[in-house]
């Protein structure tokens, strides 16, 4: 127990030393970080609270089933997002890290060691996603006139066994898929856990009863009454978005005998959870850690010759520098499985929003509602760029490691290492991007007119959230760590992540603005919403030449001014 708490007063000493750094240049950054998260928190709240649930409240009869509803809905995808960002985390935290090695040739147990990297695993993986989870929890709570007790039952008793669980899920796979790759290749492991995962995402999808929040427009109030009652009983009774909703109606008519059945499922699976999590730590996490680094010279040449004949184009001498850094990072990129296995995480959600598109009514007539439909769309594949450029672009300077002083001692210019990392990563998201909203855009039916804006806005943002990760990048650069999500993590990382929600915030508005105008000029006959389009298109031709080129000075300075 004495070492756990060593391990754990180490890490809370780190972070008090990040936080409480009195250098301006640290306290400026923290500042700046701080205050951009409370800007990013008040506006979802405001967003959520303001312009969903106000506006769903009034409708008659349904407006708070529909609220329930639409929590329940948003907490199952946060649920499977807490997995994946958790599975992701393990894989790098567990298995890959410097720290875990040193510690395991230390007298530290199996299992306090492991305690000791949980905690990151639940913080790190945990953090981005609360940050959208709390407004909504807020905003719930405010409707519902929730007191302070209320409050802080939701927010300590439910939603802290509801983090840990997916946590748990998430961990133990990373753990069962390095332990199957013993025996199983990587690649097939991850496509099977990508079909797997789809599979079961479609079932809960297809369980969960959506089409249910279909109701034809007809004056039948028995029609009603049966989408009511069939409304009330639309959720997976065995998943915990359905005890953590239960929970929160239970605290709205302060019944609190239910209340505290439903916690106690969520505590008690959390608990059990736990438990089989450390029951198979114990028995193969050290078996498992040791294969993963136990690889004979003959079996790392082996599989560096046959990667070299899979990807022997890529292996040629070349007299252009930066087809000789694009083959660089890519060649990186395949000898990296968790770098291609994130990728087919993404894939593999982007494969889900393609299903859920499969439940929308193709005969929506109601122009408004069109208009929805093609700004949700539009503003999904803004979160999706921003989402691959963080996540690949962000950390793709600080993973040249100890190995960066060789492009910055070479002949090689700053500009031209900017331009080979914008050019090829920009091509690969602005192509995949484009993809997801053509196929989206088709699924929902969108006229041309919303195709095109959602291509011409697609790749605006393509361009300028790939400047940004890049100028941050540099700026805020992190050599020694080889995990790219504790990188992401990182005070610059957290910093590129908000500004770039708050950039395709602002682009969705601006497109929103004048949408809306133009709707009711066809609909309503109203004017012609000239000023409207002037002012959005001068205020998004200057947001995206001040974001692309500010990071990127920014950048090209701070790699400037390092000393190789």
């Amino acid at each position: 127990m004495q070492m756990l708490k060593v391990l754990l007063s180490a890490k809370l000493k780190i972070l008090a030393a990040i936080l409480f750094d009195k250098r301006a240049k640290s306290i400026l950054r923290n500042s700046a970080m701080l205050f951009v998260l409370l800007v990013m928190i008040l506006a979802s709240y405001m967003f959520f609270y303001n312009v969903i649930f106000k506006y769903v409240i009034v409708i008659e009869d349904i407006g708070y089933l529909l609220i329930d509803r639409l929590v329940a809905i948003g907490f199952l995808i946060f649920f499977f997002l807490l997995v994946v960002s958790s599975l992701v985390m393990s894989l790098g935290s567990l298995f890959r890290s410097k720290e875990t090695e040193y510690l395991f040739s230390t007298p530290v147990s199996v299992s306090k060691l492991f305690t000791s990297k949980f905690f990151d695993i639940v913080i790190f993986s945990s953090w981005a996603i609360l940050i959208m989870a709390l407004p909504i929890l807020y905003s719930y709570a405010k409707v519902r006139n929730f007191g302070a007790l209320e409050y802080a039952l939701a927010g300590i008793v439910v939603l802290f066994p509801f983090v840990i669980i997916s946590a748990c899920i998430g961990t133990f796979l990373a753990i069962l898929i390095k332990y199957a790759s013993k025996h199983i290749s990587i690649k097939m492991l991850v496509f099977m856990a990508s079909v797997g995962f789809v599979g079961f995402m479609y079932m809960i999808i297809t369980f969960s009863q959506p089409t249910q929040l279909q109701i034809q427009f007809q004056e039948d109030f028995r029609a009603l009454n049966l989408f009511i009652n069939n409304f009330q009983l639309s959720s997976n009774p065995f998943l915990p978005n359905y005890w953590f909703i239960q929970c929160l109606r239970a605290l709205v008519f302060h019944n609190y005998y239910e209340f505290l059945v439903y916690a106690s499922a969520l505590i008690t699976t959390a608990v059990l959870f736990l438990s089989l999590l450390y029951y198979s730590v114990e028995r193969i996490y050290f078996i498992t850690w040791l294969s993963s680094i136990e690889q004979t010279k003959s079996q790392q040449l082996q599989q560096l010759s046959q990667l070299k004949s899979k990807t022997g184009f890529f292996s040629r001498p070349t007299n252009s520098q930066e087809r000789a850094l694009l083959n660089k990072d890519i060649l990186l990129f395949f000898r990296e499985p968790a770098q291609w296995a994130q990728l087919g995480l993404i894939i593999t959600l982007l494969a889900l929003y393609f299903i859920n598109l499969h439940f929308i009514p193709e005969d929506i007539e109601i122009e408004q509602w069109r208009t929805i439909l093609f700004i949700m769309n539009f503003g999904f594949c803004g979160f999706v760029i921003a989402t691959l450029v963080v996540r690949f672009i962000y950390p793709s300077i600080s993973l040249e490691g100890d190995s960066f002083w060789v492009l910055g001692s070479s002949p090689l210019s700053t500009a031209s290492l900017f331009r080979q990392k914008l050019i090829s990563f920009f091509v690969a998201f602005f192509g995949g991007a484009e993809a997801i909203g053509l196929i989206a855009s088709s699924l929902l039916n969108l006229e041309i007119l919303y195709q095109i804006l959602t291509f011409g806005g697609i790749f605006l943002m393509s361009i300028t959230l790939s400047c940004l990760a890049i100028g941050f990048g540099a700026a805020f650069p992190d050599f020694s760590e080889r995990n790219p999500s504790k990188i992401v993590s990182s005070p610059g990382g957290i910093l590129t992540i908000v500004i770039s929600l708050i950039y395709v915030g602002v682009m969705i508005v601006m497109l929103a603005i004048p949408a809306y105008k133009y709707t009711n000029y066809l609909v309503a006959g109203e004017s012609f919403p000239q000023r409207e389009l002037v002012i959005s298109v001068v205020f998004v031709f200057l947001i995206n030449v001040i974001m692309i080129i500010v990071p990127l000075k920014m950048g090209a300075k701070s790699f400037a001014l390092k000393e190789f």
